[in-house]
């Protein structure tokens, strides 16, 4: 009978166990956020931080996968407003409000805007090709206003620019020089209508040799015009 008793005793617990968890189930039903993210073109976005957000802190995340397909669960204690606040990198985040408990579970399509971008630019270098100075007519670092001659100074970067590939391409474009033929075989300024080879300079030192110069190895050429006998002493232009 002591036997029997307790079995009968255990019968009624594990009946009592089996009603009581019937309302427990309940209380802790399944809910599911279900959804994909897209860009603005209809594309999918994988990879995005997706969140649940109670009270402005995430409750439940995940990652939407390669086809921008998402999925959360959680259970009946976030029952009611949350937000689902999506983001991905290079986009804007998105949020909106969602309402639990309703229905067991929720599918939303979400469309990232793309991140607006702003660059900031810091120059450093002059502007253009100026030149503040040289020393090529007083052998000392002076400033071009201090020079009481008429001075233009083409830098490598106006030639590589401008893809000058002799001398008659620099002097092109610069007032009161033009180049002669040089009956085929070297440089020939003409200097406001004075011919001579003798007026080329290459770091102060006369270079009147019958050539024609490269460029590949200069940094600027200056075309000095005005009384060069108080300078350099001979010329013919």
């Amino acid at each position: 009978m002591l036997f029997l008793r307790n079995l009968s005793q255990l019968a009624v617990i594990l009946v009592g166990s089996l009603w009581c968890a019937r309302p427990l189930r309940a209380e802790s039903a399944l809910y599911s956020v279900t959804g994909r993210v897209l860009d603005q073109s209809g594309r999918a976005v994988g990879g995005a931080r997706v969140r649940l957000l109670v009270a402005g802190r995430p409750a439940v995340e995940t990652d939407s996968e390669a086809s921008g397909e998402f999925r959360i669960s959680t259970d009946s204690h976030l029952a009611g407003n949350v937000q689902l606040a999506v983001q991905a990198e290079g986009f804007q985040a998105s949020q909106r409000e969602v309402r639990l408990g309703e229905t067991e579970s929720q599918h939303f399509e979400v469309v990232l805007a793309v991140e607006g971008s702003i660059l900031s630019i810091t120059v450093t270098e002059m502007a253009g090709y100026r030149t503040k100075a040289t020393t090529s007519a007083t052998k000392t670092p002076t400033a071009l206003l201090e020079i009481p001659q008429s001075i233009s100074v083409i830098n490598s970067e106006q030639m590589r620019d401008q893809m000058m590939m002799s001398m008659a391409d620099v002097v092109r474009y610069v007032p009161g020089i033009t180049m002669a033929q040089g009956e085929g075989h070297r440089d020939a300024p003409v200097i406001r209508g004075n011919a001579s080879t003798a007026d080329f300079f290459i770091n102060g030192v006369r270079d009147d040799v019958q050539y024609f110069r490269d460029l590949y190895n200069l940094g600027r050429v200056e075309a000095l015009k005005g009384p060069n006998a108080m300078i350099f002493g001979r010329g013919g232009g």
